[in-house]
C-alpha cells in the first residue's frame, strides 16, 4: 500500500508543470491571437479597398467616352472614379478611417496607342490587439489600373431600298431611320478625342461619307445629352441596290489609310440582304487580265463613246481612248483619288456598277462619290459622261459589255466562293458571261472576297505590318433575306446563334481574327445588336 501511494504522487507531479507551463505562454498565445486577427483585419480592408481601386479605374476608363474634348474626359474620370470608389468603400469600413480621396491618373501612350487610368488610395486599418505595443492603425495601400488600346473603326451600313419596308418599322420608324439611330448610340460608347470612327454607306454604288475621325460623334450626329444631334448618319438616303464588297474595301481602305497598326481595326458590316452589285474597271490591265495583255470588256457593236467621242462600232477604243466614268461631276479627263495613304491607286474610267439579281440586270454609272458628295442614289442612273452606252436607259449591260470583268475595281476577285458561272471563250481566254445569274454569283464572290482580304495582314507603305481587321457582321431579317453563311463567313465567327436562327460555321479560318456575326431578326433587335458590338470591342480591346 505505502509503495502504490507513492507511485500515485508521482504520477500527479507534472500537472503542475504543465499548468505552470500554459500559464507562461499564455501572454504570448494572446498575442499571437490577437496579431492574427489584427492582420486578417488589415487584410479585409486592403481586399475591399482593392477592389474598390480597381472598379473605379475600369469605371474611370469607360467614361472617357462620356465627355467630348479630352481635356473634360479626364475630368469625367476623376468624378467618376471618386464617385464609384465612395460607392464600393465606405470610409469606416470594419472600422478603417483617414481614407484618403482616390488620386486619378490618365496616361495616354501614342505610340502604341494604348490609354490606362490608373487608381490610387490608401486608408487606416484599425488594431486592437497591436495597440498594446503602441500600434493604433496600419496604413493600407491599393491600386487599381485598367487600360484598353484605341480603336479605329469604319462604319459600313446597307441604304439599299428595301431598308424603307413599311411592315419591318419600330417605334414608328422604318429600319433605315432605326439603322441611323443604332449607329449613333454605337458611336457614343467610343472615346471621342481618341478612337476614330468613320462611315460607309452602299446602295448600287458606295460612298465614303465620312473619313475616320477623333470627333467622330460631332461629325456623325451623337449628343452624349441628347442623341439627338445632326450629322453624316443624318443624311442616309436609303434607294438602290446592295453593293456590300464595295461597302467593305472602302471602308477598310479608309483603316488603312490611318496606318495605326498599334489600334483595334474593326469594320462594322450592316446589311438586310443579300449583295447584288459589284463595282467594276470595264478595261483591264496585263497584271489583272487572263492572257497578260490588257483588254476592253465592250462590244464592238457598242454605241458607247470614248473619251474622243467615238463609239465602238465607230472605231472607239476604251484602252486607247479610255472614257473616265468616275462620279457625277467627272468628265473625261478626271481622275479620283481615294486619299492620301491609300491602299488602292486613283480611280479612272470606265468604271461603273453591275446589277445582278433573280432575272433582272443593269449596269450603274457613275460608280464612286467621294466623301461628303451627294449620295448618288439622289440622282439619276442616267449620265451624259456614259454618252452612248444602251445599258444605261435598257438596263441590259450585256448590249454593250461582252464579259464580266476577272476582279473588280479594287483588284477583288469575281470567282471563289459561288461556282456555276457560265462561260465562254472571249478576247482569248475563257471569261464570265453578262448575264443576270452570273452577275448574282459573281457580286457574292466579290463580297466574300473581300471580307477574307480586310481579315489578313498587309504592309504599310513604311514596311510596318497591319494586323489583320476584325469584322462584325449585323444582319437584319423581315427586309429581303440575308444568307447567314455569308455574313459568318464575313465575320469568320465560327459560333453558333444563341436563339437557333443560325448553325456553327465549321469554315472558319483560325490564323485570321475571328469576329462576330448577330443576327437582328426585325428592326426592334437593331439597337441592342450594335450595342452587344461595342460592347464586345471594348472587351477585347482592354
Amino acid at each position: 500500500m505505502a509503495i502504490h501511494s507513492k507511485q500515485i504522487r508521482i504520477r500527479r507531479r507534472p500537472r503542475g508543470v504543465i499548468l505552470l507551463l500554459v500559464c507562461f505562454c499564455l501572454p504570448l498565445m494572446i498575442g499571437m491571437m490577437g496579431l492574427g486577427i489584427d492582420v486578417g483585419l488589415m487584410y479585409a480592408v486592403k481586399a475591399r479597398l482593392q477592389m474598390a481601386c480597381d472598379g473605379a479605374s475600369v469605371a474611370a476608363l469607360r467614361s472617357l467616352s462620356l465627355a467630348q474634348t479630352t481635356d473634360s474626359q479626364t475630368t469625367a474620370a476623376t468624378s467618376t472614379a471618386t464617385q464609384w470608389f465612395t460607392a464600393n468603400f465606405a470610409g469606416n469600413y470594419l472600422g478603417a478611417g483617414s481614407t484618403s480621396t482616390p488620386a486619378v491618373t490618365v496616361v495616354d501612350d501614342n505610340t502604341n496607342h494604348i490609354r490606362t487610368v490608373t487608381v490610387t488610395a490608401t486608408t487606416v486599418a484599425p488594431t486592437y490587439f497591436m495597440k498594446l505595443w503602441g500600434n493604433n492603425g496600419t496604413t493600407v495601400y491599393a491600386l487599381g489600373q485598367a487600360s484598353r488600346r484605341d480603336v479605329a473603326i469604319m462604319l459600313v451600313l446597307d441604304r439599299s431600298d428595301s431598308m424603307n419596308n413599311a411592315n419591318n418599322t419600330y417605334g414608328g420608324q422604318t429600319p433605315c431611320q432605326v439603322m441611323i439611330q443604332a449607329a449613333k448610340q454605337f458611336t457614343g460608347m467610343f472615346q471621342q478625342g481618341r478612337d476614330q470612327i468613320g462611315l460607309v454607306t452602299f446602295a448600287e454604288t458606295g460612298q465614303v461619307a465620312q473619313t475616320p475621325v477623333t470627333n467622330f460623334q460631332t461629325q456623325l450626329g451623337y449628343a452624349n445629352a441628347t442623341g439627338s444631334s445632326s450629322g453624316a448618319l443624318d443624311h442616309i438616303n436609303c434607294t438602290g441596290g446592295t453593293n456590300t464588297s464595295t461597302g467593305i474595301s472602302l471602308g477598310w481602305n479608309e483603316i488603312y489609310k490611318l496606318q495605326l497598326p498599334g489600334a483595334l481595326n474593326a469594320l462594322i458590316v450592316f446589311t438586310d440582304g443579300q449583295p447584288t452589285a459589284g463595282s467594276f474597271k470595264f478595261i483591264t490591265t496585263a497584271s489583272t487580265d487572263p492572257t497578260g495583255v490588257a483588254k476592253s470588256a465592250f462590244k464592238a457593236t457598242s454605241t458607247c463613246l470614248d473619251s474622243a467621242n467615238k463609239s465602238m462600232q465607230a472605231g472607239g477604243n476604251m484602252l486607247t481612248n479610255p472614257r473616265n466614268w468616275v462620279n457625277r461631276e467627272a468628265n473625261s479627263g478626271l481622275t479620283v483619288s481615294l486619299g492620301a495613304n491609300s491602299f488602292y491607286p486613283a480611280i479612272s474610267g470606265p468604271v461603273g456598277a453591275l446589277y445582278g439579281s433573280g432575272s433582272s440586270m443593269f449596269g450603274v454609272d457613275p460608280f464612286f462619290a467621294p466623301a461628303g458628295a451627294t449620295p448618288l442614289e439622289n440622282t439619276s442612273k442616267n449620265s451624259t459622261e456614259a454618252t452612248g452606252c444602251a445599258f444605261l436607259s435598257s438596263d441590259n449591260p450585256s448590249t454593250d459589255l461582252a464579259w464580266v470583268p476577272p476582279v473588280d475595281l479594287f483588284g477583288t476577285s469575281s470567282s471563289g466562293y459561288v461556282s456555276g458561272m457560265t462561260t465562254s471563250s472571249i478576247a482569248g481566254a475563257n471569261r464570265i458571261t453578262v448575264t443576270a445569274s452570273n452577275i448574282s454569283k459573281v457580286v457574292f464572290n466579290l463580297t466574300d472576297n473581300a471580307g477574307d482580304f480586310a481579315r489578313d495582314v498587309h504592309t504599310f507603305a513604311s514596311g510596318t505590318a497591319m494586323p489583320g481587321t476584325i469584322v462584325y457582321t449585323i444582319g437584319l431579317g423581315g427586309n429581303g433575306g440575308i444568307d447567314f453563311t455569308l455574313l459568318q463567313r464575313l465575320a469568320n465567327d465560327p459560333n453558333a446563334d444563341p436563339h437557333g436562327a443560325y448553325g456553327a460555321y465549321a469554315g472558319y479560318d483560325a490564323s485570321q481574327p475571328i469576329g462576330t456575326f448577330v443576327y437582328s431578326s426585325d428592326s426592334s433587335q437593331l439597337q441592342a445588336s450594335f450595342m452587344r458590338l461595342a460592347s464586345m470591342i471594348l472587351r477585347i480591346s482592354r
